[in-house]
């Protein structure tokens, strides 16, 4: 495959930061029932996926619209514990990024937002991403320390030009993706096997008795 070279990730993707807005704000414009306006904070990550029950609110500002998310990004938690999130299809819904997050727009002509997503959360990523908070009390991540993390992008080992070895580099991570797509397809699907079994199981005292009773 050739070797990897240590890109920093501000020339990777655009970072940028979340919006800020009082809490009393979101509160007040909170939805009771579904809407196309979302609001992501850090509590919706868990398990490096972002979740699909998000705030919903009734109305967004002007000013928010640039904090919006948008397929492919990659949100990183400001404070606290490392934590990431690939934005995947959104659709005609609208989701604010809180200031507790950063937002990743990969360069799509450099790398794949998937593969970035996996470096994150391998080993590897994850350590260097830990590395990256300033501890505290409350650790927190300063954006300087996010441009900077060093990212490892596969590079083809042939005399190629500069444009030939990004598009090389690409199909490399490309094809890595489509592994990595296909073992998260596969994990969610055990997962549901577990769940529908879990579901059974817990019945089956129940049903024991029952028919126990009829006998």
């Amino acid at each position: 495959m050739g070797i990897f070279t240590e890109i920093p990730l501000k020339d990777l993707a655009d970072i940028g930061r979340g919006a800020v807005t009082k809490p009393a704000d979101i509160q007040e414009r909170t939805a009771t029932e579904l809407t196309p306006i979302r609001y992501l904070t850090v509590s919706d990550i868990q398990d490096n996926y972002i979740l699909p029950t998000l705030r919903c609110l009734k109305n967004i500002e002007e000013r928010e619209i640039k904090y919006c998310l948008k397929e492919n990004d990659i949100v990183v938690a400001k404070m606290g514990q490392p934590k990431i999130g690939l934005v995947g299809d959104i659709g005609e819904n609208k989701i604010i990024l809180s200031q507790n997050l950063y937002v990743l727009r990969p360069d799509m002509a450099k790398i794949n937002p998937v593969y970035l997503r996996a470096f994150f959360e391998s080993p590897l990523g994850m350590e260097r991403l830990a590395k990256a908070y300033v501890k505290s009390t409350i650790p927190t991540l300063p954006i300087r320390n996010l441009e900077c993390l060093a990212v490892p992008v596969p590079t083809p080992e042939t005399e190629l030009s500069e444009e030939e070895k990004m598009m090389a580099s690409l199909e490399l991570q490309n094809s890595f993706a489509e592994l990595y797509k296909k073992s998260e397809t596969k994990e969610f699907e055990y997962k549901d096997l577990a769940e529908q079994e879990k579901e059974r199981r817990v019945t089956l005292f129940e049903e024991f008795m029952n028919n126990s009773a009829r006998n």
